[in-house]
């Protein structure tokens, strides 16, 4: 498993038995969740779970934004990364970014500082962030999750 090598395999054998187990209560349990529940999003309606004030986030098409990234110089920044760096530490409230349209070669990566970021881009076929990283360049998944503490992104 990624991120456990060089270890004496006992950690991998624990953390890969642990997951085997919660995989299967998790296939238990969506076994019994009732199908009207799937439309959600095909009716623009959001699970109880979602705050209002992010079912307000991802409702609305412009967005307000703390800070926008343009590949054309027209926003704050034109790298993710550099925004990324901009948004506060440990933020108790929702700090967006803006990513407009346009190809990020860029490898994006969110420290566990940086909480409560939401990234907007401008479609999903318009705003798009590619990295060269790959298993044969020697990286692992362990690293490239694309997620954080209440980390949400829409439109990318």
């Amino acid at each position: 498993m990624d991120g456990f090598e060089g270890t004496n395999g006992i950690e991998s054998q624990l953390v890969a038995t642990g997951l085997s187990q919660m995989m299967s209560l998790l296939k238990d349990l969506l076994t019994q969740v009732d199908p009207k529940f799937d439309s959600f999003a095909q009716k623009g309606q959001f699970p109880s779970w979602v705050k209002r004030e992010d079912r307000k986030l991802l409702q609305v098409n412009g967005v307000g934004s703390d800070i926008i990234v343009a590949l054309d110089g027209s926003g704050n920044f034109t790298k993710v990364m550099d925004a990324v760096h901009a948004a506060p530490d440990y933020s108790m409230k929702r700090y967006v970014i803006h990513i407009k349209k346009g190809v990020y070669i860029e490898n994006v990566e969110i420290k566990k500082k940086k909480w409560n970021l939401m990234m907007v881009g401008d479609g999903m076929d318009a705003t798009i962030i590619s990295g060269n990283r790959s298993f044969i360049d020697g990286w692992t998944t362990f690293r490239s999750a694309t997620f954080g503490k209440n980390y949400k992104n829409t439109n990318i």
